[in-house]
């Protein structure tokens, strides 16, 4: 909606995000490195999905 003005499209969220949300407590960097990539894009996929994977209430969503 917004990605034009600040460039946070759902796979930048992602990658902001990811790390936190699908924290892992691997030793390996390898493993880290990983399980980061693969979260990016799980929540990539979930934020360009959302509508289909959560129930959204109109009045709540953003303008476009």
């Amino acid at each position: 909606m917004y990605e034009k003005d600040n460039m946070m499209g759902p796979d930048n969220i992602a990658t902001v995000l990811a790390p936190t949300v699908m924290f892992s407590k691997e030793d390996s960097l390898g493993n880290i490195l990983e399980m980061i990539k693969r979260g990016n894009i799980v929540l990539a996929t979930m934020i360009k999905n959302y509508h289909e994977l959560f129930e959204t209430v109109s009045h709540l969503q953003c303008p476009e």
